[in-house]
């Protein structure tokens, strides 16, 4: 008779342990969509990703200005293939808007 107790107790406990597990997976799930739509959580988010967008606008730029330096001053052709300085500047903005987005909406 003990035996079947612990038996009976043993599936019990698993599916208490399961339960328990899937109620944690749930608020962590909420409190992740939470986060995503938490104005200044998607800020902190936003910011290292504008910094590496102004980075790597800058960069094109400077590339760009140098490759146009080259072709003025006769040392090289314009075969050559440079990077798009608008793209980057488009990607810049859309962080920019959406940075603007968070602050407006806290």
């Amino acid at each position: 008779m003990a035996s079947q107790q612990q038996q009976a107790v043993g599936p019990m406990s698993q599916a208490g342990l399961q339960q328990t597990a899937s109620m944690q997976q749930q608020q962590q799930q909420q409190l992740s969509q939470q986060q995503d739509f938490d104005p200044v959580h998607r800020f902190k988010m936003l910011i290292p990703q504008l910094k590496e967008s102004l980075q790597n606008l800058m960069k094109i730029a400077a590339l760009n200005l140098a490759h146009n330096t080259s072709i003025d001053n006769g040392i090289k052709s314009s075969d050559t293939s440079v990077q798009r300085f608008d793209k980057s500047l488009e990607e810049f903005y859309g962080l920019c808007d959406q940075v603007e987005l968070c602050l407006v909406s806290h």
